[in-house]
C-alpha cells in the first residue's frame, strides 16, 4: 500500500524525467526562431521546460500537505490493479516504438484500448488506421517533425 504523498512524489518524478527526456531530445535539434520561423527542436523543448516545472509545483504542493497526505492511503489492491491496467499497456506502447516505429505501435496501442473496453473490431481498426495516417500526416507533412520510424515504414517506403 502506497500513501497518497508517496504517489504524488513518485508522480512528480516520473514527470520531472518525462520532461528531461523531452529536452534532451529536443536538443539534437535547433531550438529558438530561425529566418523561416520556429526550428525543429523549439516546441518540444519548451513542452519539456514547462513539464519539469509542472513537476516541481507537484513536489512542492505535496511536500506542503505531507502531513495530510501521508496518513492517507490511496493505493490497495483493487486501486493497483487499476493502475496496472492502465499503465502496463503505455508500457508496452514504448518498449514497441523502439523496434516497430511510433506510429505502428501506437495503432497496435490504440487497437488493444478500444478492444479491451468492448468498442468491437470494426471500432478499434478505425480508431487505430485513422490516428497513424492523422499523425503522419501532421508530424511528417505539417509539422516537418518525423517520428521514430520502424521496419514497416521502410518496406512501403515511407521510411
Amino acid at each position: 500500500m502506497l500513501s497518497r504523498l508517496a504517489l504524488e512524489l513518485i508522480g512528480a518524478l516520473v514527470v520531472l524525467g518525462f520532461g528531461a527526456t523531452v529536452i534532451w531530445g529536443a536538443l539534437e535539434h535547433d531550438i529558438g526562431w530561425g529566418d523561416d520561423g520556429p526550428q525543429p527542436g523549439t516546441l518540444p523543448f519548451w513542452l519539456g521546460v514547462i513539464a519539469m516545472l509542472a513537476a516541481v509545483a507537484i513536489a512542492v504542493q505535496a511536500l506542503r500537505k505531507s502531513e495530510a497526505l501521508g496518513a492517507q492511503i490511496v493505493l490497495g489492491r483493487t486501486a493497483a490493479k487499476q493502475t496496472a491496467a492502465f499503465l502496463l499497456p503505455i508500457a508496452a506502447l514504448v518498449a514497441l516504438t523502439v523496434p516497430l516505429g511510433l506510429y505502428l505501435a501506437m495503432g497496435i496501442y490504440l487497437f488493444g484500448m478500444v478492444m479491451w473496453h468492448g468498442h468491437g473490431l470494426k471500432a478499434a481498426i478505425v480508431t487505430a488506421v485513422a490516428a497513424i495516417v492523422f499523425n503522419w500526416v501532421a508530424f511528417e507533412y505539417w509539422f516537418l517533425l518525423p517520428l521514430p520510424k520502424g521496419p514497416i515504414e521502410a518496406l512501403l517506403g515511407l521510411g
